[in-house]
């Protein structure tokens, strides 16, 4: 089993749904080491009908990629890690802000970075696509269908960060406290740190609902694998054109860099989190993860302000991350970018 999952209560481990994982991950190379402190494809689901994309069969898996060259594991942790010290140095990160990262390279199944990936944070919209999963789980149950109007709904809540559509599908699921239940008893390893208490609020202040960096990369991966219901829609639905905070302004990140994400914003809480599938110069895609989030402990006073400039500092982050997986895999040529 992957060390990604390491750290999970083993009586959630054994879950019949994650012996199934279990089974598919020991065919993958293990990790090299388990986490710290604490393709061309663009998966689209054009079937014929809604209902159709949940019962499709899962994408053949990708070929192998080719060795990477050994680097010290934690070179890029320790790259971010200072970013983020200097940041504060400047000014640009306050005492009252934390933060949380997760790099993870999926083609070979190692993190290259983790920090603060086990401490609770405010999700914002980040939650989304988790709900997303616990309506997948409900129509993989025969709970209901995918209607035309769910698909509208889902890429409203996905692609628009539509919260009023966000809430539609947590009453038609039985509320938060049902959704929480669903999300613990199916995929409680994936989602460990997960606590879905609240609708959000019209005005968009949603505070209450908390999850770890750990279970958005935890997430992203078992999505990356087809181990979710429904996991080329979520895909599809994540790939729309969107605002981000990945690869949007991030000028490190080629253009034809595929993305898969969904951010988060709050007066106190700035995030993305994604798949970016970089394009080797033979041909091949070398998938990674990426996550970012800074929590602020009150409103920020200058919204706009503060919004844009952390996410300044996640595109920074992801700058980063880009250059050490085109190092690793030989991708051409990378360039710096200066720190704002």
């Amino acid at each position: 089993m992957p060390a990604l999952f390491a750290s999970i209560p083993i009586n959630l481990r054994l879950q019949p749904f994650l012996c199934v994982a279990a089974v598919l991950a020991a065919s993958r190379p293990a990790l090299a080491y388990g986490p710290r402190c604490d393709a061309d494809n663009p998966w689209r689901a054009d079937l014929e009908s809604p209902a159709a994309i949940v019962a499709s069969e899962p994408a053949a898996a990708p070929a192998a990629a080719p060795a990477a060259p050994a680097l010290p594991a934690a070179s890029l942790e320790d790259e971010i890690d200072a970013f983020i010290k200097r940041m504060r140095h400047r000014g640009l990160l306050q005492r009252d802000e934390r933060t949380a990262w997760s790099v993870y390279d999926i083609s070979r199944d190692v993190e290259l970075a983790g920090i603060n990936q086990d401490t609770p944070l405010q999700t914002a919209s980040l939650i989304k696509p988790f709900i997303a999963l616990a309506y997948f789980d409900s129509v993989a149950d025969q709970e209901r269908s995918y209607t035309p109007e769910a698909r509208r709904r889902m890429e409203a809540m996905i692609r628009d960060s539509d919260n009023g559509a966000a809430n539609w599908f947590l009453r038609e699921l039985g509320g938060p406290a049902a959704v929480q239940r669903r999300l613990k008893k199916s995929h409680g390893a994936v989602l460990n740190g997960l606590s879905l208490v609240e609708y959000i609020p019209r005005n968009g202040r949603t505070y209450r609902n908390k999850a770890a960096v750990h279970d958005y990369t935890r997430f992203l991966h078992e999505l990356w694998a087809d181990a979710l219901p429904a996991s080329a829609e979520i895909k599809r639905v994540m790939q729309l054109p969107k605002r981000n905070r990945l690869m949007s302004g991030a000028k490190g990140v080629p253009g034809d860099t595929l993305l898969y994400d969904k951010t988060g914003s709050t007066s106190r809480l700035c995030g993305d989190m994604g798949i970016l599938v970089a394009r080797g110069k033979d041909g091949r895609n070398y998938p990674y993860i990426l996550v970012g989030v800074i929590e602020k402990s009150g409103a920020a006073r200058h919204y706009m302000n503060w919004i844009h400039r952390r996410g300044d500092l996640i595109r920074q982050v992801s700058n980063m991350a880009y250059k050490a997986i085109a190092v690793r895999y030989g991708l051409g040529e990378t360039f710096s970018v200066s720190e704002r």
